[in-house]
């Protein structure tokens, strides 16, 4: 193996094959007819933890470079929002078609807030405990306070920004410790926080008394009717699955594994793509008479279809804004080099 080429770190491959895989599920699920409550239930347990652990493990692998903000991050969002506005407002919705960038259609607030995380890089960017430290409690502050301002919901993902942030540092500060974490080992721990995660699952499922739209982040306290101390909870909770995942999951999961790895690989086109078919399927009435089982099954057929290299291959080329990049360095100035012996 070249000096320059880094082992792929499959534990996150199939950390976020898991993620993705939910992440569909989930927005199946609302797709899909009442099952009893359990759609709900499951909807909740789903979304205590799965985009949290994702901003996670974004900040973990997150470098500020401004192209990668303005030609990846930019450039899709400006894309597929676009997209989204055309087709889902203009085409499926008969409603006049209205392109604004404001407001993320759907699934698309990830990207916006990605975006506003990677600007903050350089501020956050520091070294000792003491000041990480002192930032992590600050933005775990905004987190569970955010919610106090009534005007505060979807505009530029402001909610979630400030809901998904502490997730998103603690990430890009926990890479610092990789070795200690994919190679934790203490039984007790693991057996206590697989512990924690079934009460939790448990909780979530049968006995939580707050509406799923709390775990969007996006809204304020007024709109929802709850307050800072659910707030510290749905936190609380989230943390708790992250220390599972990183603790428990990742060390065991370490390792490459047929199609989940593959899958985790090409999350990015399974995330900006699945949203295409689910809303062919909610528009044509295909997902009314859904059954548990078909629920899965298009879940983990839409992961199949666009979680594979080729897929991936093909997104990157056609979604992605390498031809602009590419572009720009066309247009950049070359630097003149000075030859003293001349």
């Amino acid at each position: 193996m070249p000096l320059s080429m880094k082992p792929r770190d499959y534990c996150f491959d199939n950390l976020k094959c898991i993620l993705i895989f939910l992440a569909v599920l989930g927005h199946l699920l609302t797709l899909s007819p009442e099952w009893g409550g359990w759609n709900d239930s499951l909807y909740r347990v789903i979304y205590s933890f799965h985009m949290p652990v994702f901003l996670f493990i974004t900040g973990w692998f997150a470098v500020y470079k401004r192209r990668t903000i303005i030609f990846h991050l930019a450039y899709l969002y400006l894309l597929f929002q676009t997209l989204h506005c055309v087709i889902f407002r203009g085409l499926l919705a008969d409603d006049p078609i209205l392109l604004e960038y404001t407001t993320p259609s759907w699934s698309l607030w990830y990207l916006m807030v990605c975006l506003f995380c990677y600007l903050l890089i350089p501020l956050f960017n520091l070294r000792g405990k003491r000041r990480r430290g002192c930032v992590l409690a600050l933005f775990f502050f905004l987190s569970v306070c955010y919610g106090l301002d009534p005007t505060i919901g979807k505009f530029l993902s402001l909610g979630r920004f400030f809901s998904f942030l502490p997730f998103f540092a603690l990430g890009y500060y926990a890479r610092d410790y990789k070795h200690a974490i994919l190679t934790f080992s203490k039984k007790p721990v693991s057996v206590a926080l697989t512990l924690g995660v079934l009460a939790v699952t448990v909780y979530l499922a049968l006995f939580c008394p707050f509406p799923k739209a709390v775990f969007y982040g996006s809204h304020s306290f007024e709109t929802l009717g709850y307050g800072i101390a659910t707030k510290i909870l749905i936190q609380a909770i989230a943390c708790l699955w992250l220390a599972f995942f990183l603790l428990v999951a990742a060390p065991a999961l370490n390792r490459k594994i047929p199609v989940m790895s593959t899958a985790g690989k090409n999350t990015l086109a399974v995330y900006l793509l699945h949203a295409f078919p689910l809303k062919l399927m909610k528009h044509f009435g295909l997902t009314a008479n859904f059954t548990p089982l078909h629920t899965l099954a298009a879940a983990l057929i839409i992961l199949l279809v666009f979680g594979n290299d080729v897929m991936g291959r093909v997104f990157s080329r056609l979604f992605t804004g390498w031809w602009l990049e590419k572009l720009w360095n066309k247009m950049e100035p070359k630097k003149h080099i000075v030859n003293h012996y001349d």
